[in-house]
């Protein structure tokens, strides 16, 4: 089933660090537990990079993927192969025309 919108912009605000401390601490139990949640975490994440160097966010999403995202070890990698990828995929489309 896929998230409601809501839902997922529960997932957004958590990933970009805009929970209040004790909602992050709850969300983090419950997607230990829940496979299926664990599983929508990481397609959002990997959905929000993907807008991120599309410079598809609007608002403070820009500058807090940049505070949560650049400096933390396990995400920064992500985040330089999405750049990576768009920057290819950007280059060979261009190339075909």
């Amino acid at each position: 089933m896929k998230p409601t919108l809501e839902h997922e912009r529960y997932l957004i605000r958590y990933l970009l660090g805009s929970l209040p401390e004790q909602e992050q601490d709850l969300l983090e139990q419950q997607y230990l537990l829940d496979e299926h949640l664990c599983d929508e975490l990481v397609i959002i994440e990997s959905e929000l990079a993907d807008r991120y160097v599309q410079g598809a966010l609007s608002g403070s999403g820009p500058a807090l993927v940049e505070e949560h995202w650049v400096s933390d070890p396990p995400r920064a990698p992500r985040l330089a192969f999405a750049e990576d990828l768009f920057r290819y995929v950007e280059r060979e489309m261009f190339r075909t025309i």
